[in-house]
């Protein structure tokens, strides 16, 4: 299964997550930032913070992947910084403009003008002189709480692009030396596959010390109703 088709699969796949509470906090802005550009969604339809489970120990989110399924002109990051990213990524956007996709950690796929924003910024803001330094590495997504993200980057022997994690710890010796090249999915079939088998966590692969405070709970319509859903269960991933 391509990336199209597991977003496509995405966008009629109910999920309901618990947590502390920053789960609907980082969702719901993600979901108000994509709403106006598809318009035959709303905001009922896709997320819905659901009564209290187990004596109001649990806050419960209905949501659902929403995805803007039109072209948007790559080009525009290339220019920007005078790079040639690779044919998978042009054939992502060939296809989708934006994308929050829910998982344990959300992934918010920024349309191109987003990504040179972002980009630039993380560049100016180095006080290591990162903007002086070849682009390795771009930010495409945003990921989980604030401070991870993925991003197109190039590989230091092959020159081959790949999909990496990048966070706001991580050194310009990480981004732009060998320890970079550690860790990284292939292509965005290879890192989305591993984003569903995984439910978004671990963000990085391999990575076992990762910490994710939100649960995945899973319907189970043997056992009745509860309020304005099945009966939900907690969802333990293999």
């Amino acid at each position: 299964m391509n990336i199209f088709e597991t977003l496509a699969r995405l966008e009629n796949e109910p999920r309901f997550y618990c947590s502390t509470g920053w789960f609907p906090r980082a969702v719901k802005p993600a979901m108000e930032w994509i709403l106006p550009h598809v318009p035959n969604k709303k905001m009922e339809d896709v997320f819905q913070e659901l009564p209290d489970v187990e004596n109001g120990e649990r806050d419960l989110t209905r949501v659902l992947t929403v995805v803007e399924w039109r072209p948007a002109d790559l080009s525009l990051v290339e220019k920007a910084f005078d790079v040639q990213l690779p044919d998978w990524a042009h054939g992502i956007y060939a296809r989708i403009s934006r994308a929050v996709i829910c998982l344990r950690n959300s992934i918010v796929i920024l349309p191109p003008n987003e990504i040179v924003e972002w980009e630039v910024l993380i560049r100016n803001a180095s006080e290591k002189g990162r903007r002086k330094l070849p682009v390795r590495q771009i930010v495409f997504a945003k990921a989980g709480i604030e401070g991870s993200f993925f991003a197109l980057r190039r590989h230091t022997l092959t020159n081959q692009w790949e999909v990496a994690l990048s966070t706001v710890d991580s050194t310009l010796e990480e981004e732009q030396g060998p320890l970079g090249d550690l860790r990284c999915d292939s292509n965005p079939d290879t890192w989305m596959k591993r984003m569903i088998a995984t439910d978004g966590h671990p963000l990085r692969k391999g990575n076992t010390f990762e910490v994710c405070y939100t649960e995945r709970w899973e319907t189970d319509k043997k056992k009745g109703k509860w309020g304005a859903c099945e009966i939900l269960m907690p969802l333990i991933l293999s």
